[in-house]
Formats: structure tokens, sequence, C-alpha cells
């Protein structure tokens, strides 16, 4: 096992690794990493100035597909947010929490497609190294304020310990992403990448992600399985269960045994956290929403006994639908586990088809129980993962 350092993506990675430090973060403000990567952003425009948008040009078409699957669905819940904002007649906070949340989530595709424009079949390892390497730097930060005893004894017992330290939510999910990648992709040619990421996770500990990637791996699996005639059509019907899953788990969430299966699971918490949410939303084609970022507004006064600091409801899939209402969700993740792979797997190999449905599985079974969508880490792991993969099948074509 070799360690090689492309001299190329040192600059960028170090960029990428200040971005989402979130020592520094917690020092300035949330606006904070968008401003250190807005560097690839003048790259990517100073080239576009100089010469031109060439469309014949897979660079270029690869650059501007990660903005039009991943930018234009956050510009209509920004537009479609603010009527509601208009219709509901919302205080001047949702409309600034709005417009926060979406430019958040705007902003993170038109970045990653700067990089995937500036170094190709780089731009995974980078924005990879880059997050592997911020966390190191947590690493040392937690150590120089409790000892390196701590680290040991975390590394004994990463759930009892010191958790509050060596946990990283948004870099935690985004590195199962890779993860997940680089065992399915080329196992063989990323060993040592792929024990540093396993460490990392293990010092993370994210139980939900350890439980989506076991799921997507098993899944993976069998697809192998399916015989090569019926690939094509197996995928489409996989993709619509995706989309089915994710909606059922909306009516689950509100059945009583959920609470038991919250309290067996030892998350009771969470149970009362999305019981506390019911005043806000309900299921019916009627109801529409309340507008993008309006969750983060209310979450933090809801009423939970014995839940102290409430920061986020921990489960995407029902914040989207209390902000987005009926039709907008059903729309949105429709877009997201049908229309967009569908569209991804017709232009990629079987091998690629296969890990995109895995990254699709992992990425549905933590909006269950965490807010991924609003980490800018994870979002842009996993566009620049799908689009590492379309750009290899461009080059290696079968």
């Amino acid at each position: 096992m070799v360690i090689t350092i492309n001299k190329r993506t040192i600059v960028p990675t170090l960029i990428i690794a200040l971005a989402f430090s979130r020592t520094i973060k917690s020092m300035t403000t949330w606006v904070y990493p968008f401003l250190m990567m807005f560097v690839f952003l003048i790259g990517f425009a100073l080239y576009l100035v100089k010469y031109g948008i060439d469309f014949s040009d897979s660079r270029t078409n690869n650059a501007f597909e990660v903005i039009k699957y991943g930018f234009t669905p956050y510009l209509l819940i920004f537009v479609y947010s603010m009527i509601i904002n208009v219709v509901n007649n919302n205080p001047s906070a949702n409309y600034a929490r709005t417009a926060g949340s979406s430019f958040s989530a705007m902003i993170v595709p038109w970045i990653i497609a700067a990089i995937i424009f500036l170094y190709e079949d780089d731009a995974i390892n980078l924005v990879c190294n880059g997050l592997l390497l911020e966390y190191v730097v947590e690493i040392l930060v937690g150590i120089s304020g409790v000892g390196v005893s701590a680290l040991f004894e975390h590394i004994k017992d990463p759930l009892n310990t010191y958790e509050s330290i060596f946990e990283v939510h948004d870099i935690g999910f985004a590195l199962f992403l890779f993860l997940i990648y680089y065992l399915l992709h080329d196992a063989n040619s990323h060993k040592c990448k792929i024990i540093m990421l396993v460490f990392v996770e293990y010092l993370i500990m994210k139980r939900i992600a350890l439980v989506g990637m076991f799921i997507s791996l098993f899944a993976y699996g069998l697809l192998c399985l399916i015989n090569k005639s019926k690939e094509r059509i197996s995928y489409r019907v996989i993709f619509y269960a995706l989309f089915i899953v994710a909606c059922a788990y909306l009516f689950f969430i509100a059945n009583p045994d959920f609470k038991n299966l919250m309290m067996n699971a030892g998350i009771y918490n969470r149970f009362l956290l999305v019981d506390a949410m019911s005043q806000y939303y309900k299921f019916s084609l009627g109801f529409w929403g309340q507008g993008y970022g309006f969750v983060s507004l209310v979450i933090p006064n809801a009423s939970i006994a014995g839940v102290q600091g409430i920061a986020a409801l921990h489960n995407d899939i029902l914040k989207d639908y209390i902000e987005l209402g009926f039709i907008g969700f059903f729309l949105i993740y429709y877009y997201l586990f049908v229309h967009m792979p569908m569209k991804i797997f017709g232009t990629i190999k079987s091998k690629n088809v296969k890990i995109l449905i895995a990254l699709m599985i992992y990425l549905l079974v933590t909006l269950f129980t965490d807010n991924v969508f609003e980490y800018i880490a994870f979002m842009g792991a996993f566009m620049v993962i799908l689009a590492s993969l379309k750009i290899e099948d461009e080059e290696f074509p079968v």
C-alpha cells in the first residue's frame, strides 16, 4: 500500500479542509465555508470568461449537469417557499430563514461543479482528502483540550466517553459516502484510504450511518445477482421502491408502532421531538407546507420534557414534508429518487449504476433520523461522487 500525493491537488485539498473546519466556523459565521470555497467559483468563472462556454466539451457538460440536477430543485423550492411565506403572511424571520437555507443549498452544486470542471478525475479524491484532513485537525484540537489519554479512552468506547469532542456530524455522514464508493468501486487501489476512513468513522461513530452503509453494501451484493438481461427494468423498479419507502415512512411515524420502535432503539427522545412537531402539519392533499427553513425556526422552542438544547428535528423526511407540503414533498422526492437517478443511470455502465443505487439507499436510511440535506459536506460529497461516476464512463465507455 503506497500513499501518493498529487501536487496539483495539495492547495485545493487544504482549501476544502479549511472550509469545513468546525473550529474556525465556530469562531466566525455560518457563511464561512462558502467564503472559503468561493475561490473555486472564481477559477471556474475566470476560465469561462476567457474561453467561453463550450457545451461540446465534456468537462463543461459535466459541470453544468451538476448545476442542473443540484441547483434547479432548490431554486424551485426557494420560489415556492417565498410564495408560501406571502400566502401565510409569515413574519420577516421566515423570509430570512428561507433565503439563508436556500442559499446554502443552491451554492453547493455551483461549488462542486467548479471543482469538477477544474480537477475532473481528481475531484472525488480532492474532496475526500480535504474532509479527512479537516477531521485529523479536529482530533488534534480535541487532544489539545482533553489530552491524548482522552483519545485512547474514546477509541475504547466511542459511544460513552468523549463523543461530543470527536463526533462531527456532517463530515461523518459525508465520509461514509466515500467509504461506500471506494469499497465498491476499486477497493484494491484504495486500501490505505479505506483503512483511514474506517478508523475515522469508528471515532465519529454515527450509528444510523453505519446501519445505512451495511444495508447499502448488502443491497449491492444482491444487485450483482440480477440477470444482465433484467438489469434495466430492475433498476427502475428499485428507484421507484426507494421513493415509495420514503413516502411510506411519513405515514409510519404517525403510527403508535413508531413510538415502540424508538423506545426499543433507545432513542425515545427522537419520537418526542417528532410528536411535538405534529401541530405544524397534517397528512392532506391541501397541506401546502410552512416554507423552506421553517422547522429550524420553531425547533429551538419545541416544548419537550427532558430534552434540552434542541438544534434539529433529526428527521429530514418529516422536515421536508412540513416545509414543502404534500405536493411539494412528493414532487421533490420523486425528482431525487426517481427522475434524477434514472436520467443518470441511462448514461453510465452497470457497475456504476449499482454503486449509485447503493449510495441512494444509504441516503434514504440516513434521512430517517438525521438532517443530512442540511450538511453541505454531505451534499457536496454526494454530488461529486455521482459526477465522478459519470465522468469515468465517458473516459472508459463499455
